[in-house]
């Protein structure tokens, strides 16, 4: 029993010491998901113990209102949510709520709303005038920040409509939209001031400043999910009839939230929300469930700081801790090198990660990151590793500093943000990368030809240059013979090479790897210029007067073309017979070849009919610039199927939206 009284104290001193560093210090110092485990864990420990310690974090809420700020007592106690991590965890609340409330012969129906990854408050509306806001606080005393929250543009100072109640509370999440968060920390970065390593952080240090200036500068966003205690009016009977009138009055709703039934309902709704989460404009952590009638909630009760009738369905861990086990350069296509963090394999949002790219030198140093750091890895947009912060330094720290030579060749490096190599296409690496990014999809879209069996034929020294993919037909037998191949494998590589001659001349020239040159310039080069020869004797000035082309993009151009190892491989490579990229295609001249000259749109989602580079290369040849965001200054906004979040934003912005048998309208004039 005393190893269980030893290990209970002491998790419990555990969980409360993270909860003090995220509620008041807004510096976690665990990851949530470490934080939820810890929690269950205290949970079970105290079920099996029979007890537990005074002031156990399992039996109260957040934290005692900070001493700085005057404190507002709630009407109503602000509750937390228990957690579900799992459809089973989801089927005993269904069942337990079922079961008490007598719904165990039909579907239970719940209310389903995304989880908001922000601060709470309470908003007080007396004759339906904001007159005070509030943080949960302990449940029952909150911080008053009614004047940082007033500063929110999206919140109504007076509610509109009728039946508004003499007094009433209003639960909301306040929140910075992800497009915000990014420009907020560009304008922090600019202004040499901390850089936010998450959007719930910088909530609640804006919350949190006694200077009001401070949140009306940052753009906060609210989202309103619920009410507290009322005066002077009758509740409507069921959650979902609440949410409506919340937005009767003005206040702004969460969406997309919808009444489902039963656990099947339920699972439905988390699966949805889950794999389209990336294209809400806000960052969740789950979803929450709530038993849609008002009297069942009453019957249903509240734990010790939970309410039975709601949980919260975590989604899989979206930031871990892992250890940096080295850290190792690699050297990209246009000879950058980039470190690279070695980890301890980890599950980061359903998929393992075992490396995680750290960009420049300069992001290393500024993130304080060494080998044998203990770090907080996350997956940005639900895509890409990327590590937050160092929560833990390891032993014997010996910080990494740029290369004066290339890790591949060894060559003298040049670049102080990023550091390039300077041997070009001697160099093994850049050779490799050139080569995979000529071949891949979007490029020459040569099928079967990968990064292995691109670093066996350099190794075998059948290809030292793009070029030489177009001649290994001359060396079949000894293709044969290279590890993985065949007879079948050979013909299959070569026929697809064979293939890649049809490619036009603006695919060609992305395949080419030209430094700041994308696919969008590329089709407008290709139209500008109408040959290759045209293009590799082009001066700074020629580019510079393409609208849409930069100095940048010029100077990569020029560049590129100077350089006599390109100079050589692209005249091999338009000297090679049957190939359609030297030039675009004839186009007939007519008054109309031109006419969506000086509109701007912008291609989303996918289209049936053709691909997005097809659909760009039509639009330029006509004269349209293709813009890769959403803004006011776009003409019009051509939006596929599961088209993503840039649709929101055109309609947010009131764009011209139009399909893709509108596109084919628009192109045939």
């Amino acid at each position: 029993m005393g190893s269980l009284t030893d290990r209970l104290q002491t998790l419990t001193e555990t969980v409360k010491a993270h909860s003090h560093s995220y509620h008041v210090l807004n510096a976690p110092t665990v990851t949530d998901t470490e934080y939820d485990a810890l929690f269950s864990e205290l949970v079970d420990l105290e079920k099996e113990a029979g007890w537990f310690v005074a002031d156990s974090p399992t039996h109260r809420v957040g934290e005692p209102p900070q001493a700085k700020f005057k404190t507002c007592k709630h009407g109503s106690r602000m509750m937390s949510l228990a957690n579900a991590f799992s459809d089973d965890d989801v089927k005993a609340f269904a069942l337990q709520t079922g079961t008490v409330v007598e719904h165990s012969h039909h579907p239970q129906a719940f209310y389903a709303e995304p989880k908001l990854d922000g601060v709470a408050v309470n908003l007080v509306y007396i004759n339906g005038v904001l007159a005070t806001a509030a943080t949960r606080g302990d449940g029952m005393n909150g911080e008053d920040v009614t004047a940082q929250v007033k500063t929110i543009k999206t919140l109504p100072s007076q509610l509109a409509g009728d039946n508004i109640p003499t007094k009433i509370e209003i639960r909301a999440e306040v929140i910075f939209h992800k497009g915000d968060f990014a420009l907020l920390n560009v304008k922090q970065l600019s202004a040499g001031e901390k850089v936010f390593s998450n959007p719930r952080n910088a909530v609640a240090g804006t919350i949190r400043n006694l200077d009001p200036r401070v949140a009306a500068y940052r753009p906060l966003a609210i989202y309103c999910h619920g009410i507290g205690a009322s005066e002077g009016w009758e509740k409507p009977a069921y959650q979902n009839l609440v949410i409506k009138q919340l937005s009767r009055w003005g206040l702004p709703i969460c969406s997309p939230c919808m009444v489902v039934l039963g656990v099947d309902g339920c699972l439905a709704y988390f699966k949805d929300i889950q794999e389209n989460r990336s294209e809400l404009p806000f960052e969740i952590d789950g979803v929450v469930f709530k038993v849609n009638s008002l009297a069942d909630q009453k019957k249903l009760g509240v734990r010790h700081r939970d309410p039975k009738w709601a949980i919260a369905h975590k989604f899989p861990a979206e930031e871990v801790t892992s250890v940096i086990t080295s850290i190792d350069v690699q050297v990209g296509r246009t000879g950058a090198l980039t470190p690279v963090a070695r980890l301890v394999p980890v599950r980061v949002g359903g998929v393992e990660v075992s490396s995680v790219t750290l960009h420049n030198f300069n992001q290393i140093k500024q993130k304080g990151i060494c080998v044998g750091d203990t770090v907080i890895v996350r997956r940005a947009g639900d895509v890409i590793p990327e590590i937050v912060r160092v929560v833990q330094e390891g032993e014997n720290r010996v910080p990494l500093a740029a290369p004066t030579n290339c890790p591949s060749c060894g060559c003298a490096t040049i670049g102080t943000l990023t550091v390039f190599c300077t041997n070009g296409m001697n160099c093994p690496a850049q050779l490799l990368e050139s080569i995979v990014h000529f071949a891949s999809r979007k490029a020459m879209d040569i099928d079967g030809l990968g990064g292995k069996l691109i670093s066996i034929l350099i190794h075998s020294g059948l290809v030292q240059s793009v070029a030489d993919l177009y001649d290994l037909h001359y060396y079949r037998d000894g293709v044969i013979h290279l590890p993985r191949m065949g007879e079948k494998s050979t013909d299959k590589l070569l026929a697809a090479i064979a293939e890649s001659h049809n490619r036009d001349m603006s695919r060609f020239i992305f395949a080419l790897g030209i430094r700041e040159v994308g696919e969008s310039t590329s089709a407008i080069l290709a139209s500008k210029f109408g040959n290759m020869h045209s293009l590799m004797n082009a001066k700074m000035t020629d580019l510079e007067r393409i609208d849409g082309i930069g100095f940048e993009v010029a100077a990569g151009v020029v560049s590129y073309f100077a350089a006599p190892h390109n100079q050589t491989m692209v005249s091999r490579l338009l000297d090679f017979k049957g190939t359609k990229w030297a030039s675009m295609p004839t186009r007939p001249q007519s008054q109309g070849s031109q006419r969506l000259a000086g509109k701007t749109v912008v291609i989303t989602g996918t289209l049936a009919s053709m691909t997005r580079q097809e659909a760009t290369d039509r639009v330029v040849a006509l004269g349209a610039k293709v813009a890769s965001s959403v803004s006011k200054k776009i003409d019009w906004v051509i939006a596929g199927e599961n088209a993503g979040s840039k649709l929101p934003k055109a309609e947010q912005l009131g764009l011209v939206i139009i399909n893709e048998s509108q596109f084919a309208e628009l192109l045939n004039g």
